[in-house]
């Protein structure tokens, strides 16, 4: 798949045509060496059954309908890895060095997605979002954060997407770009509120504070300098970027530009590196001793996004939850010197590390999942007791209902469907045709399903 996927590409690179058959675009294309070399290494790829060597030091970035590999060495950029495609609207992008596996958010399936650097194995991990912009990869503790600026919260879930949970829900209005310093135990983002503000609390949500909350419009990027200890963001109102000590203090501009609109943002030792969507273009911004120097470092033809700096040696790290997880049978969230357990489902049992699910709880039918929720529970984003039973997308849950001895769940949807839920998370269709099912009541005494339908006078 992969050798395939790399010929593929290379194919479509030569011709400079993805639409037309490749031996009639060959003949109208202009063949230079480094497009030959590209073909023939697929070639020899092919015959040997070999896989591309990754570089150590990569851009990574998305031009919406697909994920791109660009070299940060030599005279001029290249793509150094066949890109992932059919990527429906990728806006931010991440990566596990440790894993291999690229992170992204897709806006147009309301998800996070991850995949395989070399491709393959392409799944989606985080679902029932709205509008997630941002995305931060805990390569310490095995976390990724994300912003949503429809649900107006930070989540944070397991790498594999196993355990997903809203982080922070109250006062956030737009969050955008996100950020972490794992092993220092603090995460940070930028919010386009009003004011508009960066933010930064520990990485389980406590101790939140407003770091930058003058001098913004729309922050858009925002990338860490953990080894200086500094912290730069862009804004693609104010065009500009500017750069703080990572407390917030002594905040400066290090740059300003006329007619663009930064995105996204990524950082190699004293380079920054951003997109555009205006010029469609990906600009360098060299740092110096109190100055910069910018120059468009690759021009593309679809509108880019998010960009993130692939490192081999972003791996290892310590902090409290890098140990067995620190114990906790579900999420490990760090802060400073300490960890937190935190339940993504259920509440946390009198221990502080494993997580119980309570006797009683609301089963709720959305148009998108099947949700459970405490009693009793408020607040902006209520939290699920159960993991979501998520709906295909082709049909919405009309009603819901449970049976106490079988311990099933079943629904009905708007294709006249009743449909069972096992413990593990199975569905079956238990019973079809019916028309639209606006209610179902289970007698589990009689293993019975009484449903109504309206569709029917």
């Amino acid at each position: 798949l992969v050798t395939a996927r790399c010929v593929v590409s290379s194919i479509m690179y030569v011709t400079g045509n993805n639409n037309i058959p490749f031996f009639v675009s060959l003949a109208m294309t202009k063949w230079d060496m480094r497009r030959v070399f590209l073909f023939l290494c697929a070639f020899v790829r092919l015959l040997m059954g070999t896989t591309t060597t990754v570089p150590t030091r990569f851009l990574l970035f998305s031009d919406s309908k697909a994920l791109k590999f660009l070299s940060v060495t030599g005279f001029h950029p290249r793509e150094v890895l066949p890109a992932l495609v059919n990527v429906s609207f990728a806006t931010a992008v991440e990566y596990s060095a440790a894993t291999q596996q690229i992170y992204w958010t897709d806006s147009s399936h309301d998800a996070i997605y991850v995949e395989e650097l070399q491709g393959g194995n392409r799944s989606q991990i985080v679902k029932g979002l709205s509008n997630a912009h941002g995305l931060a990869v805990d390569w310490v503790s095995s976390l990724l954060y994300f912003t949503d600026e429809s649900l107006s919260l930070v989540g944070v879930s397991s790498l594999d997407g196993r355990y997903v949970m809203s982080l922070i829900d109250t006062d956030l209005h737009l969050p955008r770009p996100i950020a972490v310093d794992p092993e220092k135990g603090y995460v940070y983002w930028a919010d386009w509120a009003s004011p508009s503000k960066i933010e930064r609390a520990f990485m389980n949500g406590k101790q939140r504070r407003a770091l930058i909350s003058s001098g913004l419009s729309t922050p858009n990027g925002l990338v860490l300098d953990l080894s200086n200890r500094k912290m730069y963001w862009a804004d693609s109102t104010l065009d500009r970027i500017s750069v703080s000590n990572l407390d917030g203090s002594s905040p400066s501009v290090l740059a300003n530009f006329h007619g663009v609109a930064p995105f996204g943002m990524a950082l190699d030792h004293s380079t920054l590196y951003w997109t555009d969507r205006q010029t469609r273009a990906i600009y360098r911004t060299v740092v110096g001793a109190g100055s910069a120097t910018t120059s468009i470092y690759y021009s593309t033809s679809s509108v880019p996004f998010g960009i993130s700096l692939y490192d081999t040696s972003r791996t290892g790290g310590t902090n409290r939850c890098s140990s067995s997880n620190h114990g906790c049978s579900q999420l490990c969230l760090p802060e400073p010197s300490k960890a937190t357990c935190a339940c993504a489902y259920g509440t946390l049992h009198s221990d502080g590390k494993s997580c119980k699910v309570p006797d009683e709880y609301f089963l709720v039918a959305t148009n998108n999942a099947i949700r459970s929720v405490l009693i009793n529970e408020t607040g902006h984003d209520l939290k699920d007791v159960l993991e979501p039973v998520w709906l295909d997308g082709s049909n919405s849950a009309t009603s819901v209902d449970y049976n106490a001895k079988s311990k099933m769940i079943y629904y009905g949807d708007t294709t006249g469907q009743i449909v069972e839920v096992s413990t593990d998370g199975a569905q079956r269709v238990a019973a079809d045709g019916l028309g639209v099912v606006n209610g179902i009541a289970v007698d589990w005494t009689s293993d019975l399903i009484y449903y109504t339908d309206s569709s029917h006078d």
